[in-house]
């Protein structure tokens, strides 16, 4: 030990006795140590510098001269560097880790060990970690539909453990049990499968609303036999199309000739096919 003045003291240099340490971090798709499809891992390893200030090294007497501030304490003892990794898999045979990534992508449970050690012969403490790869497989086409997942879906439930979805587990919610989520239904409380949309107003034909058929004049009235009847008409709206009067269909079967009671009928589809409700008028031709 040599000193250097009255306000500082440099410690000569000191053997490396100190085992490094390693540590084994995974990369990917991780659901705690669980990955999903590929598992990804990386082995670190790192050589602290050594501090020399301890008792063993008799520097006990400086030790009060330090903590009043006298002086300051440097170290010249930096570790002695890594000089290899080695890991194995299920207990199998060592490798040499060469700082590369260690891919596993096959499904299964794999155990990697490692240690390290430094060139002046130190090793670290074996490091150890347990993975388990699950595959990507989805056993239905609404898997991970709207951020929610189907049943046979694999996912990282709620306790982030990779799980394989089953009846207990949040599925896609399809309320008219269609096979179409909610969530990209287009009319998601009628089952409409084909999805059809014929005005593209992104609202099913099954989900849009029918026209309204207005009756004109008296739904039901009297006239005299082998007088002239005209006929009031009935106008249509709808939601979508707008008015739609000029589509009506009607049906006038009344024929002034003949006594009785003669029933006229309208009724209209919008372009999406979704028909009104029929409005009917009843003309009563009176006999002479």
């Amino acid at each position: 030990m040599t000193g250097e003045g009255t306000n500082h003291i440099t410690f000569g240099k000191l053997p490396d006795t100190t085992a490094p340490t390693v540590s084994i971090s995974i990369e990917g798709n991780v659901c705690t140590n669980h990955c999903i499809g590929t598992a990804t891992i990386k082995i670190n390893a790192s050589d602290e510098e050594i501090v020399a200030m301890n008792t063993k090294q008799g520097l006990l007497a400086t030790m009060k001269d330090i903590f009043v501030g006298k002086v300051s304490a440097q170290s010249n003892n930096p570790g002695s560097g890594i000089k290899s990794i080695s890991y194995r898999v299920n207990g199998g045979e060592r490798k040499i880790y060469d700082n590369t990534t260690i891919v596993f992508d096959q499904e299964g449970t794999y155990t990697i060990e490692a240690y390290a050690e430094d060139n002046a012969g130190n090793k670290s403490t074996i490091a150890s970690k347990t993975i388990t790869v699950y595959m990507n497989e989805t056993c239905s086409s609404q898997a991970n539909v709207c951020g929610e997942v189907a049943t046979g879906s694999l996912i990282c439930s709620s306790n982030n453990e990779a799980v394989v979805c089953s009846a207990s587990t949040p599925v896609a919610a399809d309320a008219d049990a269609d096979g179409i989520a909610d969530c990209i239904d287009n009319c998601p409380l009628i089952s409409n499968a084909d999805q059809t949309d014929s005005n593209n107003d992104g609202i099913g034909n099954a989900c849009d609303e029918a026209p309204v058929i207005t009756l004109l004049g008296q739904p039901s009235l009297s006239i005299m036999q082998g007088t002239t009847y005209t006929d009031a008409g009935a106008t249509a709206l709808d939601k979508e199309d707008g008015n739609i009067t000029n589509s009506i269909v009607k049906v006038n079967p009344v024929n002034t000739a003949i006594p009785g009671n003669h029933t006229i009928t309208y009724n209209v589809s919008d372009s999406a096919g979704n028909a009104a409700t029929e409005v009917t008028r009843i003309v009563t031709v009176e006999k002479k």
